[in-house]
């Protein structure tokens, strides 16, 4: 139970994560094409800011629930470093 647990934090907080720097990506292209025709947008840079905001709290939330739940107890699979992941796949 604590397996599936924990890959469905790591599902959550990856896919908020990825959601919300789109979004913000999304944005900052408003945003800088309204200031390039001389009407700058300040919604999008307020979405912008927001999901800038949301991306890195679900980033922290993310390592966090990873340090406080890899233990001797948990697969090791789930508990390696992204970067061992990219590197296998």
């Amino acid at each position: 139970m604590e397996h599936q647990t924990l890959e469905w934090t790591f599902v959550i907080g990856a896919v908020a994560a990825v959601v919300a720097s789109v979004l913000a990506l999304v944005m900052l292209v408003r945003w800088l094409r309204g200031r390039r025709q001389g009407r700058p947008n300040m919604w999008a840079c307020r979405v912008f800011l927001c999901a800038i905001g949301i991306a890195g709290m679900s980033t922290a939330w993310l390592v966090y629930e990873r340090h406080e739940k890899c233990d001797r107890t948990v697969s090791r699979t789930l508990c390696e470093s992204p970067t061992e992941w990219l590197r296998r796949s």
